[in-house]
């Protein structure tokens, strides 16, 4: 697809080349078709004077030798007298138009034969620049389909971000507000914590006192008894014998223990 430009360009110079060689052509053909018809002329205004034979034969002489020298490109080396020699220059005449025919009939040949295959570079190049116009309006037909996707989308994009950016402003709006209800109900929370660890500080205090005073009164009531235990032991060590003695503090020992 990339080497279609450079063909058509390729094909434009071809045709552009060929119709100069055309042009040259015709005109060469042109000029030789002059040629000929100042040829032919002046060879039927020839025929018409030999029919006269020799009265016209100096006239003829000098028209001769016109025609001899556009016919062959030089002049008569001689002067016909007769009407053997003017034939045979009249002979030489028509074998140069008849040469010249050819070289025409040849050049219109090559110049069909040209003519054709410009018409061939031509068709060819029709071709490619449809389909370089083709390609072309699929481009914009693509581009098009492309620019509105685009348009499209950036629409969109632009809906979805407005839309993002007023939930994000919500969103910071709710969370700062629960954050300033969060930080009231901590500093309340903290006030009124305060308030019970004061409370419950007085509390372990109290309950501290109370059981500071029922262990107090317990070691009290078990010291008088151990006091008491103890001097039942005196008076059992001052009225008993040494076994009964250890026996009674045996069995205090256990109850102490």
């Amino acid at each position: 697809m990339n080497d279609i430009p450079f063909r058509v360009v390729e094909l434009e110079n071809l045709v552009s080349n060929h119709s100069k060689e055309e042009a040259s052509s015709n005109a060469l053909l042109k000029d030789k078709e002059l040629q000929v018809s100042s040829l032919m002329k002046e060879l039927d205004g020839l025929k018409d004077i030999l029919s006269k034979k020799d009265e016209v034969i100096s006239q003829l002489h000098s028209l001769f030798s016109l025609i001899y020298e556009r016919g062959l490109g030089k002049k008569i080396d001689s002067e016909p007298h007769d009407r053997d020699s003017l034939e045979k220059a009249m002979s030489q005449i028509m074998q140069s138009i008849a040469s010249k025919e050819d070289a025409y009939e040849k050049l219109q040949n090559d110049n069909k034969a040209i003519h054709k295959e410009i018409l061939l570079c031509q068709k060819e190049l029709e071709a490619e620049k449809s389909k370089v116009t083709d390609l072309e309006e699929l481009r914009i037909k693509e581009k098009t389909g492309a620019d509105e996707k685009i348009a499209t989308l950036t629409r969109k994009l632009s809906s979805e971000e407005k839309e993002h950016a007023e939930k994000m402003q919500a969103l910071r709006d709710e969370l700062t507000a629960e954050c300033e209800a969060l930080k009231d109900k901590i500093t309340a929370m903290e006030e009124a914590g305060e308030k019970q660890v004061e409370d419950r500080l007085l509390l372990l205090e109290t309950r501290y006192q109370l059981e500071l005073s029922d262990r107090e009164k317990v070691f009290e009531k078990e010291k008088e008894d151990w006091n008491r235990k103890s001097r039942g032991l005196e008076v059992a060590l001052a009225a008993k014998d040494e076994e009964k003695v250890w026996f009674i503090f045996l069995v205090i020992s256990r109850v102490m223990y």
